[in-house]
């Protein structure tokens, strides 16, 4: 079966949307669909270094607001999705988290995950924390385009937003025990929920304007 023009239609249908009706509020039926859905994105080792908050609490919102360059977006949507990744230092052999979801995710016994890290300690036993955040937040990436196209599926209005102080708004999350501390990065944000409709027009670059075949 091909679901290409399925695919198609949801990306030809995506659009940004700058105001949200406060009034509209996503079902709670169709957040956990979204999220039993977006779960299974792929990730590199299959670790799926990433954590996802969605965020409803008016309260809440209203707060983050500020941290967030006061884009209205955040208190007007219905749903804020704040999606983190792990930071470097999770990501070390020895470190009982990692190893825990390596053998989890593998179905690995403790013998068996001694032989099998040798396949990628190089990449998590080095000082490499920088180029390993670098990672987990590419991984994150992956799950963005995922949770994108499902909202969009349930027709969902949504808005990427990457302005935001990061190490603000991971004070606020800390400080506010929603997060452990010192566990996490901030990769992006969307906001969610139902839009009034836009007139503007959307124009995009040509194919040949963004790409390159080298045969």
């Amino acid at each position: 079966m091909s679901y290409v023009k399925e695919l198609e239609s949801l990306i030809l249908n995506r659009k940004s949307i700058r105001n949200y009706d406060p009034s509209k509020v996503i079902s709670d039926s169709k957040i956990n669909d979204i999220l039993n859905y977006v779960r299974h994105t792929p990730s590199s080792y299959g670790l799926e270094p990433w954590k996802i908050l969605v965020i409803s609490n008016s309260k809440i919102k209203a707060q983050l607001q500020p941290i967030i360059n006061n884009q209205q977006q955040v208190s007007t949507c219905s749903h804020l999705f704040i999606l983190l990744s792990y930071s470097g230092e999770n990501f070390n052999t020895s470190n009982q988290w990692f190893v825990d979801t390596v053998m989890k995710r593998r179905n690995l016994t403790k013998p068996q995950y001694e032989i099998y890290k040798s396949t990628f300690n190089n990449f998590f036993d080095h000082d490499k924390k920088t180029q390993i955040n670098h990672w987990a937040q590419c991984q994150t990436f992956i799950l963005l385009q995922n949770l994108l196209l499902l909202l969009t599926a349930h027709e969902i209005d949504n808005v990427v937003l990457g302005g935001f102080n990061e190490q603000q708004l991971l004070t606020y999350l800390e400080s506010n025990k929603i997060i452990e501390p010192n566990k996490y990065h901030v990769t992006i944000l969307v906001s969610a929920g139902y839009g009034y409709p836009s007139k503007t027009k959307i124009i995009k670059n040509e194919v040949s304007e963004i790409s390159t075949l080298i045969k």
